[in-house]
């Protein structure tokens, strides 16, 4: 079975639940994001370099946490999508300034991981949530990037993006690694046991 195919299942297989937990997500990481995009955008820009490591592995990682934990729940990367894009919504219409960029890199970024989680069959190896983790961030974070500056390092703009890039490949490996290790604590959990789906053992 192709990408496509498996992308197209997902959208065939999608239910109400998958709906509801994708609104649930969103509202939470939105929530989170009143305070995180704050600190986020005085941390990163103040601090530099320095910031773009402080950003990736401390102040990010959670709200990936949170949206990427449906995919972990519905093995389903379109639910993913649908979180983030309506946590972005919930961005711009409650007035966050930066609403408006979210709104493309979420459009972007949730979608190729989508691509990325459908290559894998939804495998549940290390491999696959760590990669698929840094296809999500890092493109989430190169638009916002792109928007508002790279910082050089050492003078060097190309240095910089070398630097971005790897603070982004330690927080996949922060991202993925956690939602693949709590997988089957989830599936203990009672609530949301008869929510679970499991693809690719």
């Amino acid at each position: 079975m192709g990408i496509i195919q498996e992308m197209k299942n997902d959208l065939k297989s999608l239910s109400s639940v998958d709906i509801m937990l994708a609104v649930v997500f969103g509202v939470i990481a939105r929530l989170y994001m009143v305070v995180g995009s704050p600190l986020i955008n005085v941390i990163a820009p103040a601090a530099g370099p320095l910031g773009y490591l402080v950003a990736g592995v401390l102040l990010l990682p959670p709200l990936y946490w949170i949206l990427i934990l449906v995919i972990a729940i519905r093995s389903n990367g379109f639910t993913g999508w649908l979180a983030a894009m309506f946590m972005s919504a919930l961005r711009l219409f409650t007035g966050d300034p930066f609403g408006a960029i979210a709104m493309q890199a979420y459009a972007i970024g949730p979608l190729l991981a989508w691509i990325s989680f459908a290559a894998f069959k939804y495998k549940r190896t290390k491999v696959a949530w760590v990669v698929s983790a840094f296809v999500w961030g890092y493109t989430v974070d190169l638009i916002f990037g792109l928007y508002r500056g790279i910082w050089p390092v050492f003078g060097s703009y190309l240095l910089g993006h070398v630097w971005f890039a790897f603070t982004r490949v330690l927080q996949a490996l922060i991202v993925g690694l956690v939602l693949y290790g709590i997988i089957p604590s989830l599936m203990k959990i009672e609530a949301l046991r008869g929510m679970m789906v499991v693809k690719g053992q």
